[in-house]
């Protein structure tokens, strides 16, 4: 678990550089595999593919947990003050005005919040699972 921690740290953290958006499915592929190497190296056990998805999919899990806290923290800090961080968003962001406009639009609706959250959960786990079986493929002594 502490593995899995550490991992979803360090790509939460390679993640927030506003490089690409699309390069966040690259750190959460390299979460997993990162986490199945360094499991593999402090235990000495090989791993089988079903457990490297186990491991990958806690790291994905430990992940959204993190960002949900930290967008959470967020929200609380700029309630009442939704003029001013969609200015500070638009201003800061790396990403095309439409997608700012969108994801300002997400925030506002409950609904639409509330599946986002779902396809955040699911896009983290998913490829962070699929990085753990790719690492326990790698990695195994077989």
């Amino acid at each position: 678990m502490r593995i899995g921690l550490l991992v979803a740290t360090i790509a939460l953290l390679l993640s927030s550089f506003p490089l690409s958006p699309f390069l966040s499915f690259v750190w959460m592929l390299g979460a997993g595999i990162l986490s199945v190497y360094l499991y593999n190296r402090r235990t000495g056990q090989s791993l089988s593919v079903r457990n490297g998805v186990r491991i990958g999919w806690m790291t994905g899990v430990f992940s959204f947990v993190i960002s949900v806290v930290l967008i959470t923290i967020g929200m609380v800090l700029i309630a009442g003050h939704t003029e001013t961080f969609a200015k500070i968003l638009r201003e800061q962001s790396s990403l095309p005005r439409d997608m700012t406009d969108r994801a300002l639009e997400i925030l506002r609706s409950p609904g639409d919040f509330l599946v986002s959250l779902a396809m955040g959960f699911v896009t983290f786990t998913v490829i962070a699972a699929i990085g753990g079986a790719l690492g326990a493929r790698v990695f195994s002594k077989n």
